[in-house]
């Protein structure tokens, strides 16, 4: 097959892929656990994608790891936006 110039559009990105904050808290509000530390984190990963590809995400395409269709991205999904919470404590 040929290949069509209207389908072709550049595939460069640049991605926040991870971003973490951390708090620990003092002694006093340990104490109040028993616990020797406490830390609350905030954690967001692939956050934001900066690009004008107009897929859903030009990291991804259809043959994952295959390189006989690498580049195509007809029916693919996005790599998923995910932001987690965390509370430690140590004993």
């Amino acid at each position: 097959r040929s290949i069509f110039q209207e389908y072709i559009e550049s595939g460069t990105w640049v991605k926040l892929r991870e971003l973490s904050m951390t708090y620990s808290f003092g002694s006093r509000f340990a104490n109040l656990f028993r616990a020797q530390g406490t830390q609350i984190s905030l954690i967001g990963r692939n956050l934001h994608t900066w690009t004008k590809y107009t897929g859903w995400d030009p990291e991804t395409n259809a043959g994952a790891q295959r390189t006989l269709v690498r580049g195509f991205s007809f029916a693919t999904t996005p790599i998923p936006r995910s932001v987690a919470l965390s509370i430690t404590a140590n004993y």
